[in-house]
């Protein structure tokens, strides 16, 4: 995207009602504002001034795409998270520790690893 005015323009005059719209799809105003910023990044940096002169595209295929991958990304973190609870509760002793494990080296400094530790 070279033409920063017709971006700015474009934004002041459609960041309302996409949130609108993925408000009124169900999303929490936090979840709206951080699809709606993904938007305008994306469009930002991917697309060119043509996309922005064609409001109609935008709202009838840019926004409920991005929409879906919100979705689609919520309902995996929710299996991955509800998978990880299951093997807390059941019990399953080396999945478990490997879990753990997995956790600690992908933490970033040791106050998190002490914190992590006092979870357990």
């Amino acid at each position: 995207m070279q033409d920063k005015i017709l971006f700015t323009n474009f934004y002041k005059r459609n960041w309302g009602k996409v949130y609108a719209k993925l408000r009124s799809a169900g999303l929490s105003n936090e979840d709206a504002e951080d699809v709606a910023q993904r938007i305008f990044e994306k469009l930002w940096t991917n697309y060119s001034e043509d996309y922005l002169k064609n409001e109609g595209y935008f709202f009838k295929y840019l926004v409920p795409h991005q929409l879906i991958n919100f979705i689609v990304e919520e309902k995996r973190y929710r299996k991955r998270k509800e998978k990880f609870l299951n093997k807390l509760n059941v019990g399953e002793d080396s999945e478990l520790e490997d879990m753990i494990e997995f956790i600690k080296q992908h933490l970033d400094n040791q106050e998190e690893v002490e914190f992590f530790n006092k979870l357990l």
